[in-house]
């Protein structure tokens, strides 16, 4: 069992529950299923169902003692309190926050329909209503509300006299694949299902992380060493085009090393589920490659609003919209990966700064582009990155020294032409 170290259980509680039900079937399987046993005993099951839906989804045989709905026991108890057929509901109501403050006040009113067990001539059936005390956990709310459905639900089999149990009938609704394989030139291996749009999005994430730590690093070192002067002594031993190249490659290694550290974890992660052959030269080359390429786009139009501004709130208002471009690949993730052939992820793939995230979607896919267009997009990227830095060094050669009114676009514009 994987352990859950940030899973929390609601406030242990004892309270009381009033049950409005005109049809008299489910005071007793109702009151059953809110004991701590039977709760504990139904979020197993869950967790089953949830193994064997993810499983048959991706494609992964998850390990048997794998409790995705692990978490702490919820020792809390209600008792039932069964409602007469005359019962005034306003004053129930009414009672559930008058009496919120203190231990032995009304938790919860269920009120069933009376339709709930028996359908109507027209074969359609009730439901219920639950009414709860204001600031209730909403984890014991879903408690009450699953044991009340889980007792409609067996009480409705029962009354329809099908002669079935619930759990057999359970068993007979669900199917699933006993074989989903894909077949290669090599031999089968285990289908990927779903599973291969997390592996392509899980690469882009590889590249997008380190690229963001380290050019907001970047920025906030630049900011804070001219606030400071301090770029004014830096620039009496070297000048503004190796101060510049020293940063970013600095903050590359950093990059570098956050993406080994990502990628390990990943790729142990594959290996442990027998994915091993999602991991090809390729991708870890194209990994390597295109994160370069991001990177050096990124640092340096990072490096160039550092230099440009005072402080940190007018970092952000020249930030923005290289913070929305990078946003575009998340936004573009789901396509790109579902059809990655398209014309549309095709184009993108060529689409200057955003280019080797959606080509990263693209080779990781279950459909990889063919070499010409993974070489087009690395040339250019790289050309990208070669003007971005070239932009950047004009910016970080001017806005250095200057201090005073924050520049805007069009002054970062007119600078690149001075310089």
């Amino acid at each position: 069992m994987f352990p859950i170290l940030l899973a929390t259980k609601a406030a242990e509680i004892h309270g009381r529950v009033a049950l409005f039900d005109p049809t008299g079937q489910i005071v007793e399987p109702f009151q059953q299923r809110l004991t701590p046993e039977a709760f504990a005993e139904r979020k197993e099951q869950q967790s089953r169902d949830a193994a064997e839906a993810i499983s048959d989804a991706v494609g992964v045989e998850l390990p048997a003692d794998l409790d995705v709905a692990a978490g702490p026991r919820d020792v809390s108890t209600f008792a039932v309190e069964l409602l007469e057929a005359d019962t005034d509901l306003d004053q129930i109501k009414a009672s559930l926050w008058r009496g919120s403050g203190s231990d032995d006040s009304l938790t919860a009113l269920v009120v069933v329909d009376s339709q709930a067990i028996e359908p109507d001539a027209e074969g359609e059936y009730g439901s219920y209503e639950i009414y709860h005390k204001p600031r209730l956990d909403p984890r014991h709310i879903s408690r009450i509300s699953s044991a009340v459905e889980a007792a409609i639900r067996s009480s409705r089999i029962e009354a329809a006299d099908l002669g079935v149990a619930e759990d057999k009938l359970r068993r007979i609704f669900r199917v699933s694949p006993t074989v989903k394989r894909e077949v290669t030139e090599h031999g089968e291996r285990r289908s990927l299902g779903e599973l291969k749009f997390l592996v392509s999005f899980g690469f882009m994430i590889l590249i997008f992380i380190p690229v963001i730590m380290g050019g907001q690093f970047l920025l906030t070192t630049m900011v804070e060493e001219k606030s400071n002067r301090v770029v004014e002594v830096l620039l009496s031993a070297v000048s503004a085009q190796q101060l510049m190249t020293g940063k970013i490659l600095g903050q590359l290694v950093v990059g570098l090393s956050i993406l080994l550290i990502y990628g390990t974890i990943g790729g142990g992660a594959l290996v442990a589920f027998g994915l091993s052959h999602l991991i090809g030269p390729l991708n870890l080359i194209s990994l390597l490659v295109f994160f370069l390429i991001a990177y050096c786009t990124i640092a340096s139009f990072m490096a160039a609003i550092g230099s440009a501004v005072n402080d940190f709130r007018e970092a952000q208002a020249l930030q923005t919209p290289v913070m929305m471009v990078l946003m575009l690949p998340y936004l573009l993730a789901f396509p790109i990966t579902a059809n990655p052939s398209s014309a549309f992820s095709t184009i993108v793939s060529f689409v200057p700064i955003i280019n080797p995230f959606a080509m990263m979607l693209r080779i990781t896919s279950h459909e990889p582009p063919p070499y010409w267009q993974i070489g087009l997009s690395i040339a250019i990227g790289i050309a990208t990155a070669a003007l971005a830095l070239r932009l950047a060094a004009k910016v970080f050669r001017i806005g250095l020294l200057l201090h005073g009114k924050p520049p805007n676009f069009a002054t970062l514009i007119r600078w690149v032409r001075m310089a």
